[in-house]
């Protein structure tokens, strides 16, 4: 019984536990699948966040915005951001809207580009809010 307790010890130093129990989920865990956005950036003083994801009939629709800090000196260097957000696991289509791009140049086609967010999210609440998920008063966490 003991040897088998080591090599029980000495398996899981070397293969990592959710190698060994892949079809194993807590209680409760949900499918989430994972988008990421994903936008070259003229300097390094840009930053890029989802803001919120929401199911529009049979649409995910997902809203990410640029700002660059205007105080903040940045490394004059194309640079790629990279943000992503997970939710439950829905086969539909995903349209990614992204809000304060001023440049003219980067892969383009693969996301909407508009000034700002006012006329999208009237339509946008229309729908489901998957992300920030609204707690039972319907605010936002903090």
């Amino acid at each position: 019984m003991k040897l088998i307790t080591f090599f029980t010890m000495i398996l899981s130093l070397l293969v990592p536990l959710d190698v060994l129990c892949t079809d194993v989920q807590p209680a409760g865990a949900e499918d989430l699948k994972e988008i990421w956005v994903e936008i070259e950036v003229p300097d390094s003083a840009w930053t890029l966040e989802i803001t919120s994801v929401y199911q529009v009939n049979k649409e995910i629709w997902v809203l990410a915005s640029l700002h660059r800090d205007p105080g903040l000196m940045g490394a004059m260097v194309i640079s790629t951001l990279r943000e992503s957000v997970k939710i439950p696991d829905e086969d539909m289509a995903v349209k990614i809207f992204v809000q304060g791009k001023t440049w003219n140049w980067g892969h383009t086609e693969k996301y909407i580009y508009l000034e700002n967010f006012d006329e999208l999210k009237k339509k946008a609440t229309k729908g489901k809010q998957l992300y920030p998920r609204l707690n039972r008063t319907g605010t936002q966490p903090k």
